[in-house]
């Protein structure tokens, strides 16, 4: 395990060091924007929400959609494959990968926006999600969702107090070349996997000190010769 955490670190360190983020200038860059209810009218983006309603479990019996899971909000939030669990309503629908998902309640006002890979294919869209298809010869799923999560974005989208919930149609997305948006989606790729690689290295780091803490708790390990 704790072989394991160290390959983590390593690669958390790699990902957060050795790249140069130039600045842009004097003053920061301005762009002509685009709301997605625009996009949505231009047919350059496809909204979808999954039903409210009728909901059950999947039975078994209806064979592949049975391994199908449900992306949540909380997968989302966190970073994590898909874990609900299939719901029938009639209306279901299917992640294709280039999807781009984001929660409908903001928390803790931070947002995130999830572009669905090939792993989370074939799975179902949970409730609370926005999930936005765009034109791929218009708009980089990667670029999309960087700007989407903006959080001056959200917060100029959101309304409410406790609780928070984003208007994606008010959301706002600079309007840029198809070249130009790989650039920012190299770079938007890139701190998603450095999010990603500190998640797992929380993760771990939070089970091997459960671990060494229980080997000392229970008389099963001595404290290292270092410890002060």
């Amino acid at each position: 395990m704790r072989d394991r955490l160290r390959r983590a670190a390593a690669g958390l360190t790699a990902l957060s060091g050795g790249q140069h983020w130039p600045p842009a200038g004097g003053t920061a860059r301005t762009w002509r924007h685009a709301t997605v209810a625009d996009l949505l009218r231009g047919d350059a983006l496809t909204l979808v929400r999954a039903p409210i309603f009728n909901r059950q479990a999947v039975d078994a019996s209806r064979g592949e959609a049975a391994h199908a899971r449900t992306l949540t909000a909380q997968d989302v939030l966190t970073r994590r494959p898909a874990s609900g669990p299939a719901e029938q309503t009639g209306e279901e629908i299917t992640i294709e990968a280039g999807d781009v998902i984001l929660p409908e309640i903001l928390h803790h006002g931070a947002g995130v926006a999830r572009v669905a890979v090939d792993a989370d294919a074939g799975h179902l869209l949970g409730r609370q999600l926005y999930l936005l298809r765009p034109d791929p010869t218009r708009f980089d799923p990667w670029f999309l969702a960087g700007f989407l999560a903006g959080e001056d974005n959200l917060n100029a989208a959101s309304t409410g107090t406790s609780i928070v919930r984003v208007d994606v149609r008010r959301l706002r997305i600079p309007l840029l070349p198809l070249p130009e948006q790989h650039r920012y989606a190299v770079a938007f790729r890139r701190l998603h996997a450095m999010r990603f690689a500190a998640d797992l290295a929380n993760r771990l780091a939070d089970e091997t000190a459960r671990v060494l803490s229980a080997g000392l708790t229970e008389g099963a390990l001595l404290p290292p010769d270092t410890a002060t």
